[in-house]
């Protein structure tokens, strides 16, 4: 009798681990980092640049101080490239935003209406890059993606995207379907835990407007999920538990 208990016992612990474990994992992003990198890229036609990579979020500027006076406005550009963790959610988020305007210089003196004779800045481009290497800690990862685009212009020349990839196995992990009403997607995968993967979140522009705004986020999160055979047996030992009980075995 006494040793009925005590397996019995043992599957009650055991199962009590698998799911304190679940919800450790749950409580949390899930996400192991490896490695960060982040990349960010800004210049003007003729004037100046910047173009730099470090294993730590970025943030960069650029203006050029050539605008006239009056109603008229200097050009500028800004990136920014950084992840972490998303309290809020409970995910790891990367994040690209590219934004700015082309600016207006001068006035064209052989156009007659004021409101119609300034002459636009140099025309600049801009890129926001961010790479994460992990690990998941569970078996189920899920993803949410969202991008945003935003200006005024005759015409905006650029976009945003992300990649999801298990490097170890050489697969690319499919983007899931178009949400509304932004643009938008939510995915969930089965995933390797001993398994390397890599996302990648990026935003970029070449514009030829007065203002623009481009923004790419990507949250992640993983957490274990019982194989469907372990829940089955889970469930099994729970009714073999209280068929004993009743029967005053344990």
């Amino acid at each position: 009798m006494g040793m009925k208990k005590g397996c019995s016992r043992v599957v009650v612990l055991l199962l009590a681990v698998a799911w304190a474990g679940a919800s450790l994992a749950a409580g949390t992003s899930g996400i192991q980092v490896l490695s960060t990198e982040y990349h960010v890229y800004g210049a003007f036609t003729g004037y100046d640049s910047y173009d730099l990579t470090a294993n730590s979020p970025l943030d960069e500027s650029l203006s050029l101080d050539i605008g006239a006076d009056g109603s008229l406005t200097d050009p500028f550009l800004h990136t920014s490239a950084w992840s972490g963790e998303d309290e809020m959610y409970r995910m790891y988020r990367l994040t690209a935003i590219v934004g700015g305007q082309r600016g207006w210089t001068g006035y064209d003196p052989e156009i007659v209406f004021p409101e119609d004779n300034r002459i636009a800045g140099p025309e600049g481009s801009g890129t926001a890059e961010v790479i994460v290497t992990f690990t998941p800690v569970g078996n189920f990862l899920q993803v949410q993606y969202d991008w945003y685009a935003d200006g005024m212009a005759y015409y905006c020349s650029g976009g945003a995207g992300v990649s999801l990839e298990d490097t170890t196995a050489g697969v690319a992990l499919p983007p899931g379907p178009w949400g509304w009403p932004y643009w938008s997607w939510y995915e969930e995968y089965w995933v390797d835990p001993s398994h390397v993967y890599t996302a990648r979140v990026w935003a970029d522009i070449q514009p030829g407007m007065d203002y623009f705004f481009f923004f790419s986020s990507c949250m992640m999160g993983s957490y274990q999920v019982p194989a469907p055979g372990a829940v089955v047996l889970g469930a099994m030992g729970a009714g073999l538990i209280g068929l004993l009980r009743r029967r005053g075995m344990i």
